[in-house]
């Protein structure tokens, strides 16, 4: 067994203990009580549920475990080389009517041949695209059903980030906006997108309504791998010989923005007038701030 298949078949052995001292304890406590009893029907309701623990779990585990058996495995071939012969029979009889300048005897011969090798091809799992197999969830010998992930396949040539914007700063989201992108797997080095997708329609969280935005990464390497967690900083604007001032130094008072700047041993309140604003900074187009002025970081509250 490999380790999966280790985990499942200790965990029907505890459960199976379980569900004997359950028993036990049904039979000697409660199976007495008048049917109906809340108490009984408790205890009844609790053997059940470990029950079906145990079930699923056996159920998983003879999926992970079973293998085809030889009868199986012949049937299997058995088939693909009737397949196989009927489609060289019908190449056959098609070659031997392209001489005879009988288009309905060719079309039909044409037909069988594509039939017979559609049926051959069932063999083989055709990708819809050029991709790269991220994945094997399906080992040789594995029996599988119809509908059962096996391979997932992926398009790397392009790698997409998708990240939530809150309804506050949607609206200054646009297409074709320049992005910086920051990866935990590689923090040393910073990578360039563009926004190609906006949903138009956002979703509840915890944090309030997202919309999800879609950044192409434009200089991906080996580094990225699909599944990594990511930043994103897309830039809405940009401003060119601005005064900046820290976002943490800003306070209000009466509903209007003010920094504090220390002249002498007193921190003076000047009002400023605030343009575009980003994670840390925000510019100021007036007020009597200048560059070189010592501002107050984190001053208190008004």
């Amino acid at each position: 067994l490999n380790k999966i298949d280790l985990v499942n078949a200790l965990q029907i052995d505890d459960l199976k203990s379980r569900l004997k001292f359950q028993n036990w304890v049904f039979d000697r406590f409660f199976d007495g009580y008048y049917e109906g009893n809340p108490r009984k029907a408790q205890q009844i309701i609790g053997i059940s549920s470990t029950q079906e623990q145990i079930d699923a779990l056996t159920a998983r585990l003879v999926w992970y475990t079973s293998k085809p058996t030889e009868l199986q495995v012949e049937q299997a071939l058995a088939q693909l080389n009737v397949a196989t012969a009927k489609m060289e029979d019908a190449q056959r009889e098609l070659d031997r009517l392209a001489g005879t300048g009988k288009a309905a005897d060719i079309a039909a011969a044409q037909a069988r041949v594509d039939a017979a090798f559609s049926t051959l091809n069932l063999a083989n799992l055709p990708a819809p695209f050029a991709g790269t197999v991220t994945r094997v969830d399906a080992l040789p010998g594995d029996m599988v059903s119809a509908g059962q992930a096996a391979f997932p396949l992926e398009d790397l040539s392009e790698l997409f980030v998708e990240i939530g914007v809150s309804e506050i700063d949607i609206n200054a989201i646009a297409l074709g906006q320049p992005a910086s992108i920051f990866f935990d797997a590689a923090p040393t080095k910073t990578y360039t997108g563009e926004v190609t997708k906006m949903n138009l329609a956002g979703e509840s969280g915890e944090g309030g309504v997202l919309f999800t935005v879609t950044v192409r990464i434009t200089d991906a390497d080996e580094q990225i791998r699909s599944g990594m967690t990511a930043s994103v900083t897309i830039t809405t604007k940009e401003v060119a010989d601005a005064l900046l001032i820290p976002n943490r130094a800003v306070r209000y008072i009466n509903g209007e923005p003010v920094v504090y700047l220390l002249q002498g041993q007193e921190a003076v309140a000047v009002p400023v007038q605030l343009g575009a604003t980003a994670n840390s900074y925000s510019e100021v187009l007036a007020g009597e701030v200048n560059p070189g002025d010592l501002i107050i970081l984190n001053p208190p509250s008004p």
